[in-house]
């Protein structure tokens, strides 16, 4: 008989976020996809449930069930860096491991003949749990005979591992967990809810005929699944290997510099694209070590505008972040501490080489250009050096953009009206002004050479926020004498003057 194992590290991209900040834990706690009062929830924990804040709902009605409600979102560069070491943790207990693709941190394993390994599968899915600790994550193991029922169980389990011992155990344990605990839709949840379906037995008992005329094929489907009539067969995914290129000097061979790290640079890219090439992959990043002879080596990663297996383009790159490190690289040279060699390993992504350097039509202004000399600036400057302002819903001004970092060439918007229009600057923080009331000689709000303020425009009123803090702003143009426009605003809660920003 099948043994299949569940893995449910429970709400993965919370537990991120509470790694994240840790002052959160006693508190209702969610990850939001968007952090503002119209985000929709997607995690929650024990806190916030208890509140009957659940995934599906919006961050201001959290906020109006629990004024203590904590939220933030988890971007996918920091939950694909929590995923990579646990998928690789859960293969030293079992040959077999399928991730779930629609909820990130629940996996299924083979756990058939594992009692032959280990003493107990008790004793394999203990040790799995905290072969998971030690990267500061919570899991729970449920060993049972059913994709869907371990799923079930590991997200309705009040212990951390459970092994069930007959189908008709499984299925009898299943039938009690409620299913706002599993990731199903949450229209679907809330509607079965409405006609007192609350559990797994509930939906077990429906008709499935009537369900898939009233609810449709996602409901019929996860009927069936409850049923047992689902595909139980694991789908592992073996993650490929990452492909390295490493040089080590020989004591008798001259000293590495700058220059030569970079020609040894400029082979192990070329190496390493016929590697790439065969396997029908490309490029997306290049993480390099420079090892050193009595210190902590020197490490930093390069990212191109896109995938590619294009040397000359990578080789540039790879020379002007050592440029850019030449410094550290020096420090440790005049230290007396030597390059021992150099270290290549690349992140690869399924493609062709005609997908990447054939274009349908070249337009005028190439923007692959641009992004490449994005690319090169980041390389030179930091990842973070380059950004633009996004806009996105908010009450305050301040939230009403963020800031992503840029990578790639947004695509143009060319405006309806061909006049020149005023730009003004958003500080991201306003600026207290100081306490100074009009003198005789007038209000000189922005210094003495701009000259005092002739005309304030205004005021413009932004009041509310009661989802959080109380605010009233009054906002003004103030112009001065020589012609410089200050944004500025009167806080009538703080009582004080504040600069926001200025129109050039």
């Amino acid at each position: 008989m099948s043994r299949i194992a569940c893995i449910d590290v429970p709400a993965l991209p919370l537990q991120v976020l509470l790694q994240r900040e840790p002052s959160w834990r006693r508190h209702p706690v969610a990850v939001v996809d968007r952090d503002e009062p119209q985000g929709r929830i997607l995690w929650v924990n024990e806190a916030a449930r208890q509140a009957r804040i659940l995934p599906g709902r919006r961050y201001a009605e959290g906020l109006s069930l629990s004024a203590e409600l904590r939220a933030a979102s988890v971007d996918a560069e920091e939950l694909a860096a929590a995923l990579r070491p646990l998928g690789a943790a859960l293969l030293e207990f079992s040959p077999i491991v399928e991730p779930s693709a629609a909820e990130p941190g629940v996996f299924w394993a083979d756990a058939k003949g594992l009692d032959g390994l280990f003493d107990s599968l008790e004793d394999w899915a203990t040790g799995l749990i905290a072969r998971v600790a030690r990267d500061g994550l919570v899991a729970r193991v449920v060993v049972g005979f059913t994709r869907f029922l371990a799923y079930a169980l590991a997200r309705g389990a009040a212990v951390r591992a459970c092994v069930l011992a007959t189908p008709d155990d499984e299925r009898r344990r299943a039938d009690l967990v409620r299913l706002d605990r599993l990731g199903i839709d949450p229209k679907l949840r809330d509607a079965l809810d409405r006609l007192g379906i609350d559990t797994v037995g509930g939906l077990r008992r429906m008709p499935p005929g009537g369900l898939l005329e009233r609810f449709g094929k996602d409901a019929h489907g996860l009927h069936e699944l409850v049923l047992g009539r689902g595909d139980d067969s694991l789908v592992p995914q073996v993650p490929a290997e990452r492909l390295c290129d490493r040089y080590e000097r020989d004591p008798e061979d001259p000293r590495l510099d700058a220059q030569s790290l970079v020609f040894l640079g400029k082979q192990g890219i070329a190496r390493l694209g016929l590697l790439l090439a065969a396997r029908g992959e490309a490029l997306r990043a290049l993480d390099v070590t420079i090892p050193l002879d009595g210190a902590a080596p020197i490490t930093t990663r390069i990212e191109p505008a896109e995938p590619t297996l294009d040397e000359v383009q990578l080789t540039e790159l790879l020379r002007l972040r050592l440029e850019a490190s030449a410094q550290q690289t020096l420090a440790h040279l005049r230290g007396g501490i030597e390059p021992t060699g150099l270290e290549l390993r690349c992140d690869a992504v399924r493609a062709t080489r005609a997908q990447l350097e054939l274009f349908a039509e070249a337009p005028r202004r190439d923007p692959k250009i641009v992004d490449r000399t994005i690319a090169r600036l980041r390389a030179r400057l930091g990842d973070a050096a380059l950004c633009r302002a996004v806009l996105r819903a908010g009450h305050l001004p301040e939230a009403r953009f963020r800031l992503e970092a840029l990578q790639h060439l947004p695509a143009p918007r060319p405006d309806r009206e061909s006049s020149p229009t005023l730009v003004r600057r958003i500080l991201l923080r306003p600026r207290v002004l100081p306490d100074q009331r009009p003198g005789p000689d007038g209000w000189f709000v922005a210094g003495l050479r701009a000259g005092p303020v002739r005309k304030l425009h205004g005021p413009h009123v932004i009041s509310g926020g009661w989802w959080t803090t109380e605010q009233h702003r009054e906002y003004h143009f103030a112009e001065a004498d020589r012609g410089d426009v200050l944004w500025i605003f009167w806080d009538r809660t703080r009582r004080r003057w504040f600069e926001h920003g200025a129109v050039e």
